[in-house]
Parts: structure tokens; sequence; C-alpha cells
């Protein structure tokens, strides 16, 4: 998503910022919905009884919290209108700092994966020592 962001700025201002608004709405009316001890017809019962409790006050604060996020930002988007344009001027901007930068991202896949040989390295080093071990 970030690297779209940068290589096509418009299709985060006119997609992903809508649809972002659109799940806050959606996780909002859900997390209600199941608050008032409504089954949610697309999820695992098991799953609502563990995480989604209903009558539950995380449940209920979970569901205003959305709702409330997607007011404020519903509420700064349209007031700042005029200024969308400037969004994909930015984005621009973003754009060709990325590239001038995007070695970052090849910088940290490359130590990641120092990191997990590293990792993997350390777990054999340790069996072998605890085999050794237990046949001494």
């Amino acid at each position: 998503m970030v690297v779209t962001t940068y290589v096509l700025p418009e299709i985060s201002a006119y997609l992903y910022i809508p649809l972002c608004l659109l799940l806050m709405l959606v996780l909002g009316c859900g997390f209600l919905y199941r608050f008032f001890g409504n089954r949610l017809p697309f999820l695992d019962p098991e799953i609502q009884k563990s995480y989604i409790n209903k009558y539950s006050f995380l449940t209920l604060v979970c569901g205003v919290g959305f709702i409330v996020g997607f007011v404020i930002s519903l509420v700064v988007i349209l007031s700042k209108q005029q200024r969308i344009k400037f969004i994909v001027a930015s984005l621009k901007l973003a754009k060709l700092c990325f590239w001038d930068n995007c070695y970052v991202f090849g910088v940290s896949i490359v130590l990641s994966g120092i990191t997990m040989a590293a990792y993997f390295a350390n777990i054999q080093f340790i069996r072998f020592a605890m085999v050794q071990r237990k046949g001494h």
C-alpha cells in the first residue's frame, strides 16, 4: 500500500482514504451491532464469543471509537475539501523523494535476512549444545 501510494498518488487520495473511512464505519457498526446481542452473520460464532462479546464494555468502546473516528475524519476531510487537490500534489512530491530513497527498502530486506540467518544459526548452536550436553 505504501509503495502504491508513492507510485500512483491519486490512488491514495481517491481510493485508499475513502476505503479506510468506510472500513472504520463498518467496523464501528459491527461492534455496536454485536454489543446489543445480535449475531454477526458473516463471522464464526466461536470467534464472536471469544473476541466480540455481547454487552461487553470493551465491545462498546471499540464500536463507539471507530464511529467517532469515522465522523471526525469525515468532518476534517469535508471541511478541507478545497485543499484535497494539494494532497495529490504532496503525494507526487513524496513520490519523487521515494525514488531517491528507495534503497532503504533493499537495505531493510537484506538486514532482515541477516537477522533471520543469525536466529537460525543461534537455534542450531543451541540444539547442538543440548545434544552434546545430554551425550556426556
